[in-house]
């Protein structure tokens, strides 16, 4: 099982692919690349875009929600900077 400490300290800025506004809590997918994770920005969503149009109706999106990637992570603005706040590989 992954944990937070194979991800980046920080995320890049990401701006949500469905309503392209700047992320300030969403998800992204992220990707092993060697012994480490990379996340995918182009699946980056916001929290609102997260509930509404990924997942099912008022739930949270999951990993089988999108089409690539290895671990969905949940990400939070903290300090004025996107961090990793949690992780799943689950699929449903």
């Amino acid at each position: 099982m992954s944990s937070l400490d194979d991800l980046p300290e920080t995320v890049p800025a990401l701006t949500c692919t469905r309503c392209d506004e700047p992320i300030e809590r969403g998800y992204v997918t992220a990707t092993r690349a060697g012994e480490t994770y990379q996340v995918t920005a182009e699946t980056a969503v916001c929290d609102t875009c997260g509930w509404a149009d990924v997942g099912a109706t008022g739930c949270a999106p999951t990993l089988s929600d999108f089409q690539t990637g290895d671990l969905l992570v949940r990400v939070e603005r903290g300090d004025g900077v996107l961090v990793p706040a949690s992780i799943t590989d689950e699929q449903s």
